[in-house]
């Protein structure tokens, strides 16, 4: 029987074969920046927190409310900070995260 805190088996498969999960096991999941800035660029171009999750690789039966909500929140403080850090970034840091960016999106595709 699945204590409500778990994962069960099936869903732990399922997240990990999301490229945009950091980490799964069957007690959490480690999103990380590149779950978050791909969750507001889908937000963005029209699509709800829910649906963005779904196409990010969260199976449906975890996209409770409350999660949604959770996830919501720390992506907006995320991309908060990223904003308020953007002004003070030089060019080539900002080159090397992005070139970090896609070498782990191609990696993983």
């Amino acid at each position: 029987m699945k204590n409500e805190n778990t994962y069960s088996d099936e869903e732990i498969r399922i997240l990990k074969e999301s490229p945009y999960l950091e980490r799964v096991s069957d007690k959490q999941l480690t999103y990380g920046r590149v779950f978050y800035k791909e969750l507001d660029r889908l937000c963005k171009q029209g699509y709800t927190a829910k649906e963005s999750m779904k196409i990010l690789g969260i199976p449906e039966s975890l996209l409770t409310s409350n999660r949604v909500r959770k996830v919501k929140a720390a992506c907006k403080k995320l991309m908060e900070e990223l904003v308020e850090e953007n002004p003070n970034k030089t060019i080539s840091r900002e080159m090397a995260e992005l070139r970090a960016e896609n070498t782990f999106l191609i990696q993983e595709a």
